[in-house]
């Protein structure tokens, strides 16, 4: 029965797990970040949609301002147009009478001071207008610019998801690739699962190692040999290899059985070709079991090795940290 094991390149201490662990935590929060990005673009959306709803009202309130200054300008030319008819009334009859001539003069000075009222109202349409137009261009501009960074922000998430689909269909295909290798393991020695966007195999002692021992035999190795020519097919996926133990024994020797042995098979994976550089080695003794150590069944599951398969995230990382 072929055996497998997942290996790493190389010892770790639990403070270097920690650091692990912490960049995971800090990948997390980088993906919320990517959620309040949509949510901010939202929210610049319905801006956009409220200037828009101004713009408009601005416009309207533009074109009639304009027709205000229209009707007023005709007013003005009419009244011009009146007042050269009075002018040259006056020049006839000016010498038919000294009474006449005192009523026209009247009439001309009230007009004059009615024309200069209505001079005065258009020069006051004219700079309500002027401002109107310059707030138009503002609103304009602020509208080019908004519409310019949704569309930068729109092109990110759009280029984060694509980068995230990638890497969830390279999962897929890993764990079906994964499974057609160990279809033929009873699944007591093997058990493959998918938790967190990580899939974490999980190997029987039995598969590779004698209780106790950090050899692994001949089947074993054959084994992470094909399972490195899976791994070849997918460079981008980073590589975790974790010994576990039961609490069999002290816990010194259970640290160094699991660090060996997670280290051996870091070293077959390697001689099939895997890049060191993906690769971390891990011990965890018996201080992550899977069931209680209260049984030799229990036991039994705890004795495992777990290799721990996930997406590399700098291509993510670095396009979050974009301006």
């Amino acid at each position: 029965m072929p055996t497998l094991v997942l290996l790493l390149n190389s010892c770790v201490s639990t403070k270097a797990y920690e650091a692990l662990q912490a960049d995971n935590k800090q990948l997390a929060e980088k993906a919320a970040s990517a959620d309040s990005l949509r949510q901010a673009t939202e929210a610049s959306e319905n801006r956009l949609r409220q200037l828009e709803a101004e713009l408009r009202q601005t416009t309207r309130e533009l074109e009639a301002s304009l027709v205000s200054s229209n009707n007023l300008a005709n007013n003005f030319n009419q009244l011009k147009e009146e007042y050269d008819k009075l002018v040259t009334q006056n020049q006839s009859e000016l010498r038919t009478s000294s009474y006449e001539k005192i009523s026209l003069q009247d009439q001309l000075i009230a007009l004059k001071a009615d024309m200069d009222q209505k001079q005065a109202q258009v020069n006051q349409l004219e700079k309500e207008l002027y401002e109107k137009e310059r707030q138009f261009s503002s609103i304009v501009g602020g509208y080019d610019q908004m519409e310019n960074s949704l569309q930068a922000r729109d092109q990110k998430i759009r280029e984060l998801e694509a980068q995230l689909a990638l890497q969830k269909q390279e999962m897929a295909a890993l764990r079906s690739g994964l499974s057609e290798l160990f279809r033929s393991i009873s699944s007591t020695d093997l058990e493959i699962a998918e938790k967190e966007g990580r899939l974490y195999v999980s190997l029987s002692q039995k598969l590779l190692f004698k209780k106790g021992s950090t050899n692994i035999d001949n089947e074993g190795k054959r084994a992470i040999q094909q399972l490195g020519a899976i791994l070849n097919r997918y460079p981008d996926i980073a590589i975790t290899v974790e010994g576990h133990t039961d609490t069999d024994g002290t816990a010194e020797r259970n640290w160094d059985l699991s660090v060996t042995r997670a280290t051996a098979v870091v070293k077959e994976l390697t001689k099939a070709g895997v890049d060191p550089r993906r690769i971390t080695a891990a011990g965890r003794s018996f201080f992550d079991p899977v069931a209680p150590n209260n049984s030799e069944a229990n036991k039994a599951r705890n004795r495992r090795t777990a290799i721990v398969l996930s997406p590399q995230w700098s291509k993510v990382v670095n396009l979050l940290n974009q301006p």
